[in-house]
C-alpha cells in the first residue's frame, strides 16, 4: 500500500521502505500524464528504457563527507538523512540543497525557501554535525 506524498512522491507502508519516499520522475515534469521514466529511493536511482537524459553525474568529492543520518532531540527538529541523488545533495532524497557562499547550502524545495544548512566538524572524512537554520543536528552511527 502507498500514500501519495505529492509531486510524484509516495510513502510505502512497509518496514523495508520506511526510511525514504519513492520519487517518480516523468518524461516531461510539467505533464503529469507523461510516462514515468525513473524512480528513486533516497540516493538510489533507477531508470527505464524511456529515460533519455544523462546517467552519469559528477558531484564535488567533499559532498561524500556529508552523506549520513543526523539527529536533534528536539521534537520539532527530529532527524534527517543527507543523500546524493543524481547530481544533487538532498535531505531525505526529496529536498534539494543548492550550494551557496562560504559552505552554506539552501533548501530548494520551494523557490524562495530561506532555510539553510551547513556541515561541520569533519572527522575521518565524515561531517559530525549539521546546522539547519541555526539548530545543530549530530551524526548518528546507524545504517
Amino acid at each position: 500500500m502507498t500514500l501519495e506524498g505529492g509531486d510524484g512522491n509516495f510513502l510505502v507502508l512497509h518496514p523495508d521502505f520506511s526510511r525514504f519516499t519513492l520519487v517518480f520522475e516523468r518524461a516531461n515534469d510539467k505533464d503529469p500524464k507523461s510516462a514515468v521514466v525513473a524512480v528513486s529511493w533516497g540516493g538510489d536511482w533507477y531508470t527505464n528504457s524511456r529515460y533519455t537524459g544523462p546517467k552519469q553525474f559528477d558531484t564535488p568529492k567533499e559532498w561524500a563527507a556529508y552523506v549520513g543520518h543526523y539527529r536533534n532531540e528536539n521534537v520539532w527538529i527530529g532527524s534527517l538523512r543527507i543523500v546524493i541523488r543524481k547530481d544533487k545533495l538532498t535531505i531525505d532524497g526529496v529536498v534539494p540543497l543548492e550550494p551557496g557562499p562560504d559552505g552554506v547550502f539552501y533548501l530548494r524545495d520551494e523557490p524562495h525557501n530561506p532555510e539553510w544548512i551547513r556541515f561541520g566538524d569533519i572527522v575521518n572524512g565524515k561531517a559530525m554535525r549539521v546546522k539547519l537554520s541555526g539548530e545543530d543536528l549530530w551524526r548518528q552511527m546507524t545504517a
